[in-house]
Formats: C-alpha cells, sequence, structure tokens
C-alpha cells in the first residue's frame, strides 16, 4: 500500500485524540509534524503513535520524548526493523493491565476474526480482570477491549447500529511483535504444524496448536500438556492431543474439522476438566458430548457452534454458569430456570422447545442478553409461545438485549420463507413492566407483527436498536418513537401503507444515527429539523405507489445529516417505465446527494420481501443454519472461525490483498474513528 501523504497523516494524527494540544504553541506544533513524519506516511505507525500521546495528560513531555525515541524517518528508512520500533515504542507504553489481554491474542493465528464477547469472556476466565466500584468483571474487559481498539493495537472488523465493536482482528506485524514478547515472558507458546521440533520452556502455561488443515501435524514430543492452563487448537480431529492429558485447563478453545471419515466426534472426556471455566467448539461434523456435566463447577461460559447429539440433562446444575450459546436446533433440557445465575442465553428455539421451558425462561433474573431463534414457519404452536414469552418479560428486570430471529442466515432461504402468515404478537403488547434496562429489541419481522406498536415501548428510556413491524403506523406511534431519548437505530416495517403521509417532525430522536422504513409505499414525510442527526437511510417500496405517494414530496431534504442513502424499489406489478420513473424520482427527492438504488424482482409488504415463485410457495420448515448475523461478514460461519475446505495460500494472499485495498479506502475517508480495517456494519443497513 502507497504511503499517506502528509495531509492524510496529519489528519489521522489527529483524529485519536481530542483537541488539537500541538496549536497551543509553535514548538508543540513542529515536535508534532517532525513525529507524522518519523511515522513515514503508514497508517499503522501513525494510529498506534498518536494514541499513545492520547493517554498521557502531560502532552508536550509525551511528545518531545516520542520524538526522541523515534531515531529514524520510516518514510526514508522503511524497514520492517524500523517499524518494528514504532510498535514497541506503544505496546512498553501500555499498562500492565493491557499488556497482558494484548499478549493473550497470540493465541489466535494470522487473519482470525475474534469475537469481542468471546474474548472479554476469555480474559476473564484467564483472572486478567478485577471487578471495579460500580462496574463488574465484563463492563471492565468490554473497557480493555475498547482501549485497545481505539490505541490502534487491534482492529475492528464488526461494527453494530451504535458503532460498538463486535469483533477485531491484529495486523500482522503487531501479531508478530506479541508473538516475540510472549515467548520472552512465557506468556503463550504458539506452535504451527511445521514446529514439531522446536525448543519449548519446562513450563508452558498456554499452549496454541495451530495446524490448519495440515494432516500430519502434531504436538512437540516432549510437551508437558499436564501444566496447561489454557489450550487454543486449530486444525483437524486426528491431530487434537487427547483432552485428558490437560487436567489444570482454565480455557480451552476448539476449532476443529475432519474429513468424509469424520461424522462425529466424541467430547465426553471433557468432564474431567475440573478446573475448566471457559468452553468454545466450533466444528463442521456432531458432537457427542458426555451424559454428565455436573463436574465441571466452575464453568462460567460454554460456546458450541456444531450439531450435537443432545443437551447433557445435568447441565442445569452448574451453578456458576453464566453464559451460554448453544446450536439453534438445540432443545433445551427442562429445568432450564435452575440456571440462575445465566446472563447470556442463546440460541433458544421457540420452535423445538416447549411452552414450560419458555415460561421457565422467567426464573432466569439475572439475564441480560436472550436470543431467540424461530426454525419453522409460524404456527398456532409458536403463537402460544410467544404468549408464555410476554407472560414472563416482566420477571426479567435485567435483561438489556432481546432478539428473535429465524434460523435460516442466507437470504435466499430469508425469501423463500416469506409467505402470507404473520403471528400477531399483541399478546406481547400487554406487558405490564418491561425490563427498564432494555437497550436493544429486534423481534423478526418475518415472524412477528404488532397491529399497533405496543405503549410499553415508550417507556423503555435506555432503548437504542428497535427493530419491529407493525400492522400500520400511525401519528400515535410515531409520537412513541419520537420520545425515546436514546434510540439510535430505529427499523421500521409497515405492512399498510397510510393513504395519507405520517409526518416525523423536529421534536423527538435527538441521538437517532440509522433509519430503515419498508413499506408498499412511502408514506412517511419529513418537517424541517426532523431527525436532525441521522446519517444513514435506508428505504424499501414498490415503484407502482408513486402516484399516490412521491419521493419527491416526502421532505427528504429536510434530513440535513443524511451520509449515506440506499433504496430497494419492488416490482409490484409495475412495468419497466414505472420502474424507471420510481428510480427517476426518488434520485430527484434527494438532490445533491448520491442515491444508492437497487431494482428488485419482488414485492415489498413491511418485512416480506417474495419472489413471485416464492407467492406460489409456503414452506414449512426452514434450514437449520447459524442465526441471521446482527452485522455483515464476509466469510461463513465456519470459515470464520477458521473451519472450512483446505485452501491455497493464492487463495490467503488474494484475501489480505482484498484487506489492504479495504484497509486504505477506509483510512482515508476517516467515516468511522476505528480506521484500521473495513469495519462492516449491521447487515440492516
Amino acid at each position: 500500500m502507497e504511503p499517506l501523504s502528509d495531509d492524510e497523516s496529519t489528519k489521522i494524527f489527529f483524529s485519536r485524540f481530542p483537541g488539537n494540544r500541538s496549536t497551543n504553541n509553535q514548538h508543540s506544533y513542529e515536535v508534532s509534524s517532525e513525529i507524522i513524519r518519523k511515522c513515514g506516511g503508514f497508517p499503522l505507525a501513525t494510529i498506534t503513535t498518536a494514541s499513545l500521546l492520547g493517554r498521557h495528560q502531560n502532552w508536550a513531555e509525551q511528545c518531545n520524548w516520542i520524538r526522541r525515541s523515534l531515531s529514524s524517518n520510516l518514510r526514508t528508512d522503511p524497514t520492517i526493523e524500523r517499524m518494528k520500533q514504532v510498535l514497541s515504542l506503544c505496546y512498553n507504553n501500555l499498562p500492565c493491565h493491557l499488556k497482558a489481554c494484548m499478549l493473550y491474542l497470540s493465541i489466535y493465528k494470522e487473519d482470525h476474526i475474534i469475537s469481542k464477547d468471546d474474548l472479554v469472556k476469555q480474559w476473564i476466565a484467564e483472572g486478567f480482570i478485577c471487578a471495579q466500584e460500580g462496574l463488574g468483571k465484563e463492563e471492565v474487559a468490554s473497557t480493555y477491549f475498547h482501549e485497545l481498539v481505539n490505541g490502534g493495537m487491534i482492529q475492528p472488523v464488526d461494527i453494530n447500529y451504535n458503532g460498538e465493536v463486535l469483533s477485531c482482528t491484529v495486523h500482522y506485524m503487531i501479531l508478530n511483535l506479541i508473538r516475540y514478547k510472549s515467548i520472552e515472558e512465557n506468556f503463550v507458546t504458539a506452535i504451527d504444524h511445521s514446529q514439531a521440533n522446536i525448543r519449548l520452556a519446562d513450563k508452558v502455561r498456554r499452549l496454541s496448536l495451530q495446524f490448519g488443515d495440515a494432516e500430519y501435524a502434531a504436538q512437540p514430543t516432549k510437551l508437558r500438556l499436564l501444566q496447561v492452563q489454557s489450550l487454543a487448537f486449530f486444525g483437524l480431529f486426528k491431530s487434537l492431543p487427547s483432552i485428558s492429558e490437560f487436567r489444570l485447563l482454565r480455557v480451552m478453545i476448539l476449532h476443529l474439522w475432519g474429513d468424509k471419515d469424520n461424522k462425529s466426534f466424541d467430547l465426553t472426556t471433557v468432564c474431567q476438566l475440573f478446573r475448566l471455566r471457559y468452553l468454545e467448539i466450533v466444528c463442521n461434523v456432531t458432537l457427542d458430548l458426555q451424559t454428565k456435566m455436573q463436574g465441571l463447577q466452575h464453568l462460567e461460559t460454554l460456546i458450541i457452534d456444531s450439531r450435537i447429539t443432545e443437551v447433557p440433562l445435568d447441565i442445569v446444575h452448574l451453578p456458576g454458569l453464566r453464559y451460554l450459546r448453544l446450536p439453534g436446533d438445540t432443545n433445551f433440557p427442562n429445568g432450564i430456570g435452575q440456571l440462575t445465575s445465566l446472563h447470556a442465553l442463546g440460541s433458544f428455539d421457540l420452535s423445538s422447545n416447549s411452552a414450560d421451558n419458555v415460561l421457565n425462561l422467567g426464573k432466569l433474573t439475572n439475564l441480560q442478553d436472550l436470543h431467540l431463534i424461530c426454525s419453522t414457519m409460524p404456527s398456532d404452536n409458536l403463537e402460544k409461545k410467544l404468549q408464555c414469552l410476554g407472560s414472563i418479560l416482566s420477571n426479567l428486570s435485567n435483561l438489556k438485549s432481546l432478539t428473535m430471529l429465524l434460523s435460516g442466515s442466507s437470504n435466499a432461504t430469508l425469501k423463500a420463507s416469506a409467505s402470507s402468515s404473520n403471528i400477531c404478537c399483541d399478546s406481547l403488547s400487554s406487558v405490564s413492566s418491561p425490563p427498564a434496562l432494555l437497550q436493544k429489541l429486534e423481534l423478526l419481522p418475518q415472524i412477528c407483527i404488532f397491529s399497533i406498536l405496543p405503549e410499553w415501548i415508550g417507556k423503555l428510556r435506555l432503548l437504542a436498536i428497535l427493530k419491529i413491524q407493525v400492522m400500520g403506523l400511525s401519528s400515535n406511534d410515531v409520537d412513541i418513537l419520537e420520545g425515546l431519548p436514546a434510540l439510535s437505530a430505529l427499523l421500521l416495517y409497515v405492512q399498510t401503507a397510510s393513504t395519507k403521509r405520517i409526518l416525523f417532525n423536529k421534536e423527538g430522536f435527538p441521538v437517532l444515527k440509522h433509519f430503515k422504513f419498508v413499506c408498499s409505499a412511502l408514506c412517511i414525510a419529513f418537517a424541517k429539523g426532523a431527525m436532525p442527526n441521522v446519517r444513514r437511510l435506508k428505504l424499501g417500496f414498490n415503484a407502482n405507489t408513486l402516484v399516490q405517494h412521491n419521493p419527491v414530496d416526502a421532505g427528504f431534504e429536510h434530513l440535513i445529516g443524511l451520509e449515506e442513502i440506499s433504496a430497494k424499489i419492488g416490482n409490484a406489478g409495475a412495468d419497466e417505465s414505472s420502474r424507471m420513473a420510481a428510480q427517476s424520482a426518488l434520485k430527484a427527492a434527494f438532490i445533491p446527494c448520491r442515491v444508492n438504488i437497487k431494482l428488485v424482482d419482488w414485492t415489498f409488504y413491511g418485512e416480506k420481501e417474495r419472489s413471485r415463485k416464492a407467492q406460489k410457495e409456503k414452506p414449512q420448515t426452514l434450514e437449520i443454519t447459524n442465526p441471521i448475523p446482527d452485522v455483515i461478514t464476509k466469510e461463513g460461519s465456519h470459515e470464520r472461525y477458521g473451519i472450512g475446505e483446505k485452501g491455497s495460500k493464492q487463495d490467503t494472499n488474494k484475501r489480505s490483498d482484498n484487506r489492504c485495498r479495504l484497509y486504505s479506502s477506509l483510512l482515508l475517508s476517516l467515516l468511522v474513528p476505528y480506521p484500521l480495517y473495513s469495519a462492516h456494519m449491521s447487515s440492516e443497513f
């Protein structure tokens, strides 16, 4: 990648901390300019150095120290050693708690996408995190994660509607640095398939076996497994060491895949790991879990992304279990309500689990994150379970996130599943005391529809993300939405278009940044001053509604903060000329802004985007796959976690080249405060 210009480097440099403190006097300006020049236009060096400055109160003194520490100009001496000098400087100035968290990342292989939620739980299980006054361990760990992101030490990949980083990766140069430091400090021992004869420390505390698809990889023969406290394995089943030899494990991460001869994998020996706190298993075959898990009394996190034969019945007797994530087609055992320590539960399938188990969720009073899915299309049985859900919501007083999605993840599956039947969710409208801490509410429009917007939504003062479908939109519904002070992302699906436009006034929506509206017609309008902070707008409507609701008359010009506009126009019986007219009218409504418009071969009725073929078909069961993600990811589920078909080195290089191009374009745009990689925003926008 070509080095940045001086102007681009300066812009990036000063974006990393508040205020242009270098302009206070001529000397500070000259010093900061010299530091920028010494970074040589290299984005990674510029960002990490600027972030190092931003962590110190005595800016002028730190600035002079950094200038003296950087002995050469990277532009004139762009060697790997000079770059290492910059990165080492930034790493060495991290506080001790961040150094430990940073070194831990060397357990992952290059280009691996790391989930933030999973990573902070691993840090907690490792004992890196202590609760602070007013903050629990997970909140403290999340703070550490964001400090590393803001410091440029890790790079964001996925970002949600609120700008929160959901996953990250580590730049290969930083990864090489922390691997070197880890070896020095015997912090993590990372071994690939070519290092069978590597010299090891007498005591290996954390072991990462990064074998990939090497068929004959094996651990070093002199490795003492009994002393290992953390194991991360990435490779084929047949290369995995015997789990029973790791008696002292606290953290175990297994990313496994097999070949045509491997149809299942036996993990019954896991019950012997009595110190285990964190267990994550991702694989592409069926797992045979042990029939009894009650011996894992210290287990806090259990994550399984694979088909499993069954869930052990005694899983409900694990007193310390706080985070449980199982495959979408899993039947949870009766007694799920006994897991009163649970903070997060997913993916709970409303279709396959009993109504009694839904009611038992009401006993999980510490639950903060509840992820529900539906693996079948709407039915009377599913409607009954939604009624049960409505009856227990008031009990979940600590709930912060409630999502309900289909289990199918592909767009083709979603379109094929759309039918004319939704479940009326008005039983959820009668919730007397909604969870006051709720920040995210996403109810899949393909399953749920409300006659009107539930009034209790107006009581959610902390609600930041709302995805919902209503039969029709009224002015009263808009009043409720406008009264939500924390709402930053609104995804609104309307089944039936109003004959008159629904007006959004200048009052309300003080922090709304993302707005999506899908209906058969653009039956909305915006007054001057409406939604002053909306940056991203997405629309979906049918071409044949242009006469009744022309976009030119909707007042889109009053959305003065718009930066990104996209729309899909459905065909709904319209001929080609009508579709072209709708496209032209939409462009005219946003002059001089550019609109990304896509003409699609289906019709919009709220969320129901149905192809003509799909309108004649009414499938009853959906393919069971991973839940719909909150964010766009370029990798599929197994590829994302390092599991997939064997790939060539050429494919790997191609992916790296693509990342470099994304990396470069985002740096120059500076649209987000995490400019090292192209961060993928939510798939809904």
